[in-house]
C-alpha cells in the first residue's frame, strides 16, 4: 500500500518516506526517518482522517514495550520536523485524547494491516461459520443479496471484535468500512448523520451522499444499535433507502430485530446472525493466544465459560496479580462483577484505582477531565495511558470509555465503597463539563455535553428511578403522529386534539416520542415556541391567549404545549419525566436566548412538585381551562434565569447533594421513590422497559 499527500509518498512495502521534487516530473527522494518515527505516521495515516489515542499509538509503535509517557511527544516532534509541519497542517493534536493526520490522503494497492490490526488478528479467535457468512455476503455483487445484515447477543459477547474482523476483510476485498459506535452517537437524526460525516472526512452531513457514492462498494455498520431505538423507525424507513448503490448496512447489537423491521417486506429477506459464547476450544485458543499457560487454563474455562469479556477480565486478573481465584462464583454475570470488584482491590496503586473510578464515572474520559477530577495534572498521561491498555476499556470519541457491563459494575462498587468519593468525582466532573459547555460555540459539541451532564445526574440515588428508562428520542414517523393524536384526544378532548393538528400541520418537528429498546412509542412530547405577533397560532389555541395573559409582558416564550406517558398520562413515570428531559436538552443544545418564559403543562401538579421544586422552577402556576379540562401552567421566568443559567445551577445542585450526602431543601427528592436500599454491588438483569407494549387508545 502507498500513501500520497501533499508532496509525500509514504511506501508501506518498502517502509520508507519519499518526498516528489515539483522541478522534476515523476522524481523523488527518500527522506530519512527513525523507524519508530515511520511507525508513528504509517499508524496516523493508515487511520486518517480519524483520531488515534496516545494508548492506541503506544500499542501501535511500541507494540507492548514499556515506555516513558513522554516518548509520543518525542516522536511527535520527530515526526513534525521531518515533514516540516509546525503549523499543524499534517496532524493535528487533539488535547488530552490524541492525534489525527488532517491532510487529505490518496491510497494506492493492497490493504496492509496496520500494528493496531495485527494485535487485533492475533487476539481474535474462533466465529469461523459467522466471518464465512459475512464475508460472502459482503463479496457478493449480485443485485439479489440483502442489503442488510443483524447480528445481536448479550453484552460482552464478542460483536465489537467480530466488526473489526469483518472490517478486515471487507478491505481485503477494497470494500470501504465505515463504523459507527451508537453508544457514544445522541439518538437523533442529525447527531447520527454528524457522525456518519465525521468518519467519511467530509464537512457537513449533506455531502455524504457525494462520499459514499464515489466508492463503488462499502460498508456501513453500526455497533451498539440498541442505543439508536429512538430513530429506528427514521433509519429503516429513510435512511437506509438514501444508501448509494453498492453500499449495505449491518446492525450489531444486544436485540434481535424488532417486529416492524420482520414485517416490512423490503427488510424480510434480511439476513440475521445470533452470537452465543465461544466453543471450549475456541475460548481455551482465547487464553493462548492471550499468554495464559495451560496450568491455568482449565480453572478459567471451569467459572467463565465461553463469554469472550469474561474471559479477558480474568486473562487480566491473572496478569494483574499472577493467579486467577477458582474460588469466584461460577455464573458468568458473577464472575465478571467479581473480576472486577478483585481489580479494583487490586489496582497497581491508589492513584490507578482512583483513574478507573474517574472512568466509571463519566460517560467518555479524555486526559483534561482525568486531570480535572483527580485534582492533580502531574501524572495524568501516565494514568490514562493505563487506562487505555486494559480490556474493559473502549476507544470513545471524546477519549476512553468502559464497556457497558463494566462501568455499571464498576459504578455500583464507587457508590457502595466510598459514596462521598464517588459525589467528589461527580462534582469534579460538572465543573469541568460545565466550563466547557459554556465556552464552545458549537451546537453538537453543546449537546454532547449536556447529555453528559445529564448523565452525571443520573447517578444521584434520588434522581435515578425516574431516568431509569433509557432516554431514547426521536422524530415521529406519520403512524407516530396519528397515535399522538388519538391520545390528546382520549387524554384531553377534542378541541386539544384540533390545536394539536394544527401544530402539527404547521412544523411537526415540534413533537417527540420516547421509545423502548424496540421502538415503540412509550410517551410524547410537544414543545412550541410562541412569538409574539403570532396571531394565527393564537385564533386556533385558545391556551396561548391565557399564557400570553399571565405575562407581564408578551415576547417569545416556549411551552412544553402536550406531554404523556402513554399508558398513565400525567403520573410522574420515567417515560414523562424523559419528555420534560428530552426537551431540556435539546434547547440546552440551541440555547435560544430570546425567551422570556418556558411553561409546562399538566393535569396534577401537586405530583410534580417534588420534581419542580428540586428543579426550581416552581415561580407561577397559570390556570388554564380547554374543553372543561383544568391544566396547570407551571411558569419559569427566563429573564430573571436563562435556560443555561438554570441548567448550572440545578445540575449542580444535585451533585453537591452526592457529595454532602444531604437532601434537597423543602422535600424534594425525600418525597420521590427511593432506590434500593442495599447499594451494595450485585448482578442485576438489565432493565426491562417500563412497559412491554404500546397501550392503544
Amino acid at each position: 500500500m502507498r500513501y500520497f499527500f501533499d508532496d509525500f509518498e509514504l511506501d508501506e512495502d518498502g517502509r520508507e518516506l519519499r518526498r516528489r521534487t515539483r522541478d522534476t516530473a515523476n522524481t523523488s527522494s527518500r527522506v530519512e526517518a527513525a523507524p519508530k518515527v515511520l511507525a508513528f505516521l504509517r499508524t496516523l495515516v493508515r487511520r486518517a482522517p480519524s483520531v488515534v489515542t496516545r494508548g492506541e499509538l503506544l500499542e501501535a509503535v511500541w507494540q507492548g514495550q514499556v515506555v516513558s509517557p513522554s516518548a509520543v511527544n518525542t516522536v511527535v516532534k520527530s515526526l513534525r520536523r521531518t515533514l516540516d509541519d509546525d503549523d499543524q497542517r499534517f496532524i493535528r493534536t487533539v488535547h488530552g485524547i490524541g492525534y489525527a493526520f488532517v491532510t487529505p490522503v490518496e491510497r494506492h494497492g493492497a490493504v496492509v494491516p496496520s500494528a493496531l490490526s495485527d494485535a487485533r488478528e492475533r487476539l481474535f479467535v474462533g466465529r469461523d461459520a459467522e466471518l464465512r457468512r459475512l464475508a460472502a455476503w459482503v463479496t457478493d455483487p449480485s443485485s439479489d443479496a440483502t442489503r442488510l445484515f443483524w447480528v445481536h447477543g448479550v453484552g460482552g459477547i464478542g460483536k465489537t471484535s467480530l466488526l473489526h474482523r469483518l472490517e478486515s476483510s471487507a478491505l481485503e476485498h477494497d470494500v470501504s468500512v465505515v463504523t459507527i459506535s451508537c453508544a457514544h452517537v445522541r439518538p437523533s437524526p442529525e447527531a447520527l448523520m454528524e457522525a456518519i460525516a465525521a468518519s467519511c472526512g467530509v464537512a457537513t452531513a449533506s455531502a455524504i451522499p457525494d462520499a459514499l457514492a464515489a466508492l463503488p462498494a462499502g460498508l456501513l455498520a453500526l455497533d451498539g444499535y440498541e442505543a439508536l431505538g429512538g430513530i429506528d423507525d427514521w433509519l429503516r424507513e429513510r435512511f437506509v433507502q438514501r444508501l448509494p448503490p453498492g453500499w449495505r448496512l449491518v446492525l450489531s447489537g444486544r436485540n434481535p430485530p424488532g417486529m416492524r423491521w420482520r414485517v416490512d417486506p423490503i427488510w424480510t429477506k434480511a439476513a440475521e446472525l445470533p452470537l452465543g459464547d465461544l466453543s471450549l476450544d475456541e475460548a481455551s485458543a482465547l487464553l493462548e493466544r492471550r499468554g495464559v499457560a495451560p496450568t491455568e487454563r482449565d480453572s478459567i474455562l471451569r467459572l467463565a465459560g465461553g463469554h469472550p469479556l469474561t474471559l479477558v477480565l480474568a486473562t487480566d486478573s491473572l496478569r494483574r496479580t499472577g493467579r486467577f481465584d477458582g474460588s469466584l462464583p461460577d455464573a458468568t454475570d458473577g464472575l465478571a462483577t467479581a473480576l472486577l470488584d478483585s481489580f479494583v482491590r487490586e489496582a497497581p496503586s491508589k492513584q490507578h484505582r482512583d483513574a478507573l473510578d474517574c472512568l466509571a464515572v463519566v460517560d467518555a474520559l479524555d486526559e483534561p477531565l482525568l486531570a480535572a477530577m483527580l485534582g492533580d495534572d502531574t501524572a495524568t498521561s501516565a494514568y490514562f495511558d493505563w487506562l487505555s491498555t486494559l480490556g474493559m476499556v473502549e476507544r470513545h470519541p471524546a477519549g476512553l470509555a468502559l464497556h457497558d457491563l463494566a462501568k455499571t459494575t464498576l459504578t455500583a462498587n464507587l457508590a457502595w465503597r466510598n459514596a462521598s468519593r464517588l459525589g467528589l468525582l461527580v462534582e469534579r466532573a460538572h465543573v469541568k463539563l460545565f466550563a466547557e459547555l459554556e465556552s464552545t460555540a458549537s451546537p453538537e459539541r453543546r449537546r454532547r455535553l449536556v447529555a453528559s451532564i445529564w448523565r452525571l445526574l443520573d447517578l444521584h440515588p434520588a434522581i435515578a428511578p425516574l431516568m431509569s428508562l433509557p432516554k431514547l428520542s426521536g422524530a415521529p414517523s406519520i403512524a407516530d403522529l396519528e397515535a399522538i393524536e388519538r391520545y390528546v384526544d382520549r387524554f384531553e378532548g377534542a378541541a386539544s386534539a384540533a390545536a394539536l393538528r394544527y401544530w402539527l400541520a404547521r412544523d411537526p418537528t415540534c413533537a417527540r416520542v420516547v421509545r423502548d429498546q424496540d421502538g415503540a412509542m412509550l410517551g410524547y412530547s410537544v414543545f412550541l415556541k410562541i412569538e409574539p405577533h403570532d396571531d394565527e397560532a393564537r385564533a386556533v389555541d385558545p391556551v396561548l391567549g391565557v399564557l400570553d395573559a399571565s405575562l407581564e409582558r408578551v415576547g417569545k416564550y416556549s411551552v412544553t404545549r402536550w406531554f404523556a406517558d402513554c399508558r398513565a398520562y400525567h403520573d410522574v413515570t420515567p417515560v414523562s419525566s424523559g419528555c420534560h428531559v428530552i426537551n431540556a436538552e435539546r434547547e440546552l443544545g440551541a440555547l435560544d436566548g430570546e425567551l422570556c418564559c418556558h411553561f409546562m403543562l399538566m393535569s396534577n401538579p401537586e405530583a410534580w412538585k417534588p420534581l419542580v421544586r428540586i428543579a426550581d422552577v416552581e415561580q407561577k402556576m397559570v390556570d388554564v381551562m380547554i374543553d372543561g379540562r383544568r391544566l396547570i401552567a407551571f411558569a419559569h421566568d427566563m429573564r430573571g434565569q436563562t435556560l443555561l443559567t438554570w441548567f448550572r445551577a440545578f445540575s449542580r445542585r444535585i451533585t453537591e447533594t452526592l457529595t454532602t450526602g444531604a437532601g434537597f431543601e423543602g422535600g424534594g427528592a425525600r418525597e420521590l421513590p427511593s432506590s434500593t436500599a442495599d447499594r451494595r454491588p450485585t448482578t442485576a438483569a438489565p432493565r426491562a422497559p417500563i412497559h412491554a407494549t404500546l397501550g392503544r387508545p
